[in-house]
């Protein structure tokens, strides 16, 4: 049975989700393209064996960054620079999500908070680093945005790999890290002032009148009501996790460049669609990874 595709959907249902829902600008132009990509809507080219010089038809691709199919030169373009900035020592890969709380503020306002997401744990990260308690360096970091969850659904969280220590403040030597240590910053401390650096951030941004408050969210644009989801936020547990140092960092950013250069789910991962139905696999992390079968009505996928 032939493989179902993104394309494949939105070539068969894209359309009448942008008449049903009236969908305009940006969105209606990827779901054109994608829906044309590899077909005879975008022209056609000719290819010719250097062996045999056999030839045959090819049709055009879209390249759009959105596409599944088109972007594999972009990202082994992005991957061998990243690689080439690699040092040779261990590398952690630190993971700064938001809670859930923020989602619709984050979907009403993508600029504003996600430039506070990457200030807020960069901050966090370069100030710890040269607090002499912790490590006393100076040191950098990759880092990379994810907003969605394998489910598609809204997940914003921020990808970090940063090497195991850094240039010493004179510029002289390098400073290592502790060995046998899963970080040289507690969890917990990292946490905290990842939150009270965002959440400061955040209060800024509300002052300067940077921050959209639009239907559903419209009474939290009060002050009253704003200083009462800072007040939730300030009292919850902000999760970052930390894994140990890798030996091989390229895995990381292998890991992280397929996620670059394409939508929020792979081709591979759908399995059929059926009824007016599409059904696909997620990986399901609060079960260890175990992968589970999921199925949304096709408009709820496209909208997702």
């Amino acid at each position: 049975m032939q493989k179902i595709t993104v394309c494949d959907i939105l070539r068969e249902h894209g359309g009448e989700y942008i008449h049903k829902y009236n969908i305009k600008g940006v969105q209606k132009g990827i779901i054109t393209l994608l829906s044309s990509c590899k077909t005879g809507a975008l022209g056609s080219h000719y290819r010719q064996c250097d062996q045999c010089s056999h030839i045959d038809k090819a049709y055009n691709s879209c390249r759009n960054r959105h596409c599944p199919n088109c972007q594999q030169k972009d990202r082994e373009e992005w991957l061998d620079k990243r690689m080439r900035e690699l040092l040779p020592v261990g590398y952690y890969h630190l993971v700064f999500t938001l809670p859930h709380l923020m989602n619709d503020l984050c979907l009403q306002n993508k600029k504003e908070m996600y430039d506070i997401l990457f200030k807020a744990a960069s901050q966090t990260v370069l100030e710890l680093s040269r607090d002499t308690k912790h490590l006393g360096a100076e040191t950098g970091l990759i880092t990379v945005l994810h907003t969605w969850g394998q489910n598609m659904r809204e997940h914003p969280h921020l990808h970090c790999i940063m090497p195991a220590g850094g240039l010493s403040f004179d510029k002289t030597h390098w400073v290592h890290t502790q060995k046998g240590k899963d970080f040289f910053i507690h969890y917990k401390v990292l946490s905290k002032k990842f939150r009270g650096k965002f959440l400061d951030l955040l209060q800024r941004a509300y002052n300067k009148g940077e921050l959209s408050f639009k239907g559903k969210l419209n009474s939290t644009g009060g002050k009253k009501n704003f200083t009462a989801l800072l007040n939730t936020l300030y009292k919850k547990e902000w999760v970052v996790n930390i894994q140990k140092p890798f030996a091989h960092p390229e895995k990381v950013l292998e890991y992280l460049s397929r996620y670059i250069f394409r939508i929020a789910i792979s081709d591979r991962r759908i399995e059929k669609v059926e009824n007016g139905n599409v059904y696909f696999t997620v990986k399901d992390k609060k079960r260890k990874g175990v992968y589970r079968k999921l199925k949304l009505e096709t408009d709820e996928f496209i909208h997702r």
